[in-house]
């Protein structure tokens, strides 16, 4: 990623953490993503705040899966809800505010 744009680099990072935070839970996805990203910016040489606020953000993004969060494990069994329901509203969902802090992110914390 050293290579790349640092906003390029922000938005795979948003990427990989709310893809994560659909499996892990939020705080392990947290606590696993911080060191990785501000080391990632140190080797960057750029600040590691949007780094962090795109962790902070792509770590609540927990619509796509039953399992991400016990208030979608709680209402799946009763709600008659199928796996591919939460993937079919939440992967959308997800990808708005991918898009959308991606461009966001830079403009009001420069690197």
């Amino acid at each position: 990623m050293g290579a790349l744009d640092p906003r390029i680099t922000l938005s795979l990072i948003f990427l990989l953490t709310f893809l994560s935070t659909n499996i892990l839970s939020s705080k392990a996805t947290a606590a696993l993503m911080t060191p990785i990203v501000i080391s990632l910016a140190a080797a960057l040489q750029v600040s590691d705040r949007p780094f962090l606020v795109a962790v902070m953000f792509a770590c609540s993004l927990t619509f796509m899966t039953p399992m991400s969060y016990p208030t979608n494990t709680m209402v799946y069994a009763p709600g008659n809800y199928k796996f591919n329901d939460y993937l079919k509203f939440g992967t959308p969902l997800n990808i708005i505010i991918w898009v959308a802090a991606s461009l966001i992110i830079p403009y009001f914390l420069p690197f």
